[in-house]
């Protein structure tokens, strides 16, 4: 699990590969704005505002994901399907 803000404003962090992670906590990543790619292929819930302004994100593998909160991907480049907080589609893969 990435708990509450733990990467909150890491401006130069610009990917994540974290193959064993299964939750990404309330606002883990928020405005960091550098960041362009994730890879958790094991991760089932991401929680409210997790990524809320990572500008540059675009690209995403989450296969397994099954929760979405509210804002988790507002403000990135992110298709607007996956940004609704809703029980989810297990396709994020962008």
């Amino acid at each position: 699990e990435i708990r509450k803000l733990t990467f909150s404003g890491c401006v130069s962090l610009s990917s994540i590969d974290m193959p064993k992670v299964t939750k990404i906590g309330l606002l883990a990543f928020t405005q960091c704005v550098s960041l362009s790619s994730i890879d958790m292929p094991e991760v089932t819930e991401i929680e409210g505002g997790a990524f809320l302004g990572c500008t540059s994100l675009s690209s995403i593998t989450m296969p397994k994901v099954t929760k979405i909160g509210e804002q988790a991907f507002d403000h990135t480049k992110v298709p607007e399907a996956t940004k609704q907080g809703s029980q989810v589609l297990p396709l994020l893969r962008f």
